[in-house]
């Protein structure tokens, strides 16, 4: 029986696996984006539209992500995560994490060290970093103590 219902289940779902990977295509083709001094915007929707945007001074951080589906298809995305909503009582309806997601983006590296230049948050290449003297000075105590 277990049988049957996994052939009736791939029988059912095999079709709509090309219309699922077409409609995801066409959704990631309508996804647009672009950063401006201020701003990083992002325009998405295959029926509707919908343009969101985050203020640069927000942005806490951009990660990389990419799901085993994602490298499959070697799609690569950014979460940009901005301070909106994180600040707020219990109960206030304040979501933990917000953001954008910016979907198939090439030279994804490039473009998060761009948005966290632009936002102010990118360590400055050969500048004076508090955590490297830190670790310069550990090493220095583990030196006289050897």
């Amino acid at each position: 029986m277990p049988q049957l219902a996994a052939w009736a289940l791939g029988v059912v779902t095999l079709p709509l696996a090309p219309i699922s990977w077409w409609a995801t295509r066409r959704q990631v083709a309508r996804h647009r984006y672009w950063l401006t001094d201020r701003r990083l915007v992002v325009q998405e929707g295959l029926i509707g539209q919908r343009v969101r945007s985050v203020p640069l001074d927000r942005v806490v951080d951009v990660a990389v992500t990419q799901s085993w589906l994602d490298r499959l298809f070697g799609v690569v995305n950014l979460d940009v995560r901005d301070m909106t909503g994180e600040v707020g009582s219990p109960g206030s309806g304040a979501t933990a994490a917000t953001g954008l997601r910016l979907f198939d983006v090439d030279a994804p590296e490039a473009w998060k060290r761009e948005i966290l230049g632009r936002a102010g948050k990118a360590p400055v290449p050969g500048g004076d970093d508090s955590m490297d003297r830190v670790v310069a000075l550990l090493q220095q105590l583990v030196d006289r103590a050897a």
